[in-house]
Parts: C-alpha cells; sequence; structure tokens
C-alpha cells in the first residue's frame, strides 16, 4: 500500500522531465565523472546543481532476514548442533548418540518443498524442528555434564 502512494505522486510529466535532464547530462566531459577532480574545461558540472530532494523505492530491495519463527533457522541451528555433536564426540571418542539426521532433513524438505504453508503445516515443522533442536542440545548439555 506504500508502494501505491509513492506512484501515485508520480505524474507522467515528472518522469518525462527526469528523462530530458538524463539525457541532457549523458557523455559530458568524455564519460568522467563530475567528482574526479579533472579540469575539462566544463564550468556548468562544477556548480551546485542541488535542485531538491531525491525519492527512491526500494520495495524491490531484497530481504535477507527471516523470521525468529522461520523454520530454515532451526534447521540451519540444528545442522550446525549436528556437526558440533560429532566434532565433540569423534575428538573425545564417545559413541554418537541417535540424532534424526535424515529424519530432520526430510521433514524440513517437505515443508519447504510445499507450495501452501497452512498455519497446521506451519506449527508441526516448527513443532518437530524444535524437537530435533531440544534434543540435540539436551545431547551437548550431557556430554558437558560429564566432563
Amino acid at each position: 500500500m506504500l508502494k501505491t502512494l509513492f506512484y501515485k505522486r508520480i505524474s507522467a510529466e515528472m518522469l518525462m522531465e527526469v528523462n530530458e535532464y538524463l539525457l541532457a547530462h549523458r557523455d559530458d566531459d568524455n564519460n568522467t565523472p563530475p567528482s574526479s577532480g579533472k579540469s575539462g574545461g566544463n564550468d556548468a558540472l562544477k556548480e551546485d546543481t542541488n535542485k531538491g530532494i531525491l525519492t527512491l523505492d526500494a520495495a524491490c530491495a531484497p530481504a535477507n532476514i527471516r523470521y525468529p519463527q522461520d523454520v530454515s533457522l532451526l534447521n540451519e541451528a540444528e545442522e550446525k548442533l549436528e556437526t558440533i555433536i560429532y566434532r565433540f564426540c569423534k575428538s573425545y571418542g564417545l559413541p554418537l548418540p541417535r540424532r534424526y539426521k535424515r529424519r530432520a532433513r526430510k521433514d524440513y524438505l517437505a515443508f519447504a518443498k510445499s507450495k501452501k504453508h497452512s498455519v497446521v503445516k506451519i506449527r508441526k515443522a516448527l513443532r518437530r524442528q524444535l524437537s530435533y533442536v531440544a534434543r540435540d542440545i539436551g545431547y551437548l548439555e550431557k556430554f558437558m555434564g560429564d566432563r
């Protein structure tokens, strides 16, 4: 909704004015930027040509932030815990506990590949991934208590 508010404020005349401005100032001074410091004899570029505020739309910016309840975060945590448990057991010569690594990955992929995520599916996937993470943390706490 916010994006449409900005688009409604920009008229066709404003877009044409921006296009004309860009075309008029293109290829000035043999493709050297105005801030390069070269004296090309073009004094018009050295003047302050600030005529207002540029507003950009960030609606298509990538969102690299995942939600805290995201199942992929829990899957990533579970995979890292698996490697920690494996390295811990290998370095101290302990037997590996039952880790459900394949089942956890299979459950995550079944959720991630499904087209629609209903509330029931999300809760079920979260509950399963949380149980795998809790089990692995329990193993690590047990190992730390034994040492």
